[in-house]
């Protein structure tokens, strides 16, 4: 089966990388200021390495986890850079059609985690994007029919360990604080905190009075300073959308 899946992306790769170059270029031009990240992840997935195959069509690592929620295993496929930087990513689903791509850039860090958090059997993406001065903590709903995903909400990050409080960095974080109750998966999470963020994230964004605090389980590499947070609650995720939405 293993041999199988090898021969049939070796096929589906042959058919697409004779327009790698082009691809990249109209990329280059589309994003005159692009967001410049790199792809990392922090779930638990299964690498395909040093296969001959992926040297010959450029591919860096091949990312296997069910992205779609139908409970078979889908590709994330990345490129090795190109030449401005640019790393290409496939996302193909289990019958090996490209669902999605996306364009990354080495000299940032992308952070990912799924877990499927509404009613629809697409998991969420909780994604961190990590520059120099700063990090964008979203959620976002995949639109897997066409393509985009789509930001639900920012959030403060927060790691709860040994009964104390620390800044949720990408890399500190193991797993989200999740329960589920009455057929619903809700969040550990609070709305009333005095976390002020600095550095160049997203402060305020148009749509939200507040960035909630999330909860994640995890181990601090670091100290930080997190400042008073109250009222902590189980919340679904469409619960928090409607209390911080303008």
């Amino acid at each position: 089966m293993k041999n199988t899946t090898i021969i049939m992306l070796f096929v589906f790769f042959t058919m697409i990388s004779c327009n790698t170059k082009v691809e990249h270029k109209k990329d280059a031009s589309i994003n005159a200021k692009p967001n410049k990240v790199v792809s990392k992840t922090i779930t638990s997935t299964k690498t395909i390495k040093n296969s001959q195959w992926i040297a010959k069509l450029k591919i860096k690592d091949i990312e296997e986890i069910d992205f779609d929620g139908d409970g078979i295993k889908d590709y994330i496929c990345k490129s090795i850079p190109n030449d401005e930087g640019q790393q290409k990513e496939y996302w193909i689903n289990s019958n090996f059609k490209i669902i999605k791509n996306k364009v990354l850039y080495n000299d940032g860090r992308l952070y990912r985690q799924f877990i499927n958090l509404d009613e629809d059997k697409e998991p969420e993406v909780f994604e961190v994007e990590v520059f120099e001065d700063g990090a964008d903590y979203v959620i976002l709903d995949q639109d897997l029919k066409n393509g985009k995903d789509k930001i639900i909400l920012y959030y403060n990050p927060v790691i709860i360990e040994n009964n104390n409080y620390y800044w949720g960095y990408p890399w500190d974080v193991t797993s989200i604080m999740t329960k589920k109750e009455n057929g619903k998966v809700k969040l550990r999470c609070s709305l009333d905190h005095q976390i002020i963020r600095d550095g160049n994230e997203e402060i305020t964004p148009k749509d939200q009075k507040q960035l909630p605090v999330i909860f994640f389980h995890g181990k601090h590499t670091q100290e930080s300073n997190v400042d008073i947070i109250t009222n902590i609650k189980w919340l679904t995720l469409n619960d928090i959308v409607k209390r911080i939405r303008k």
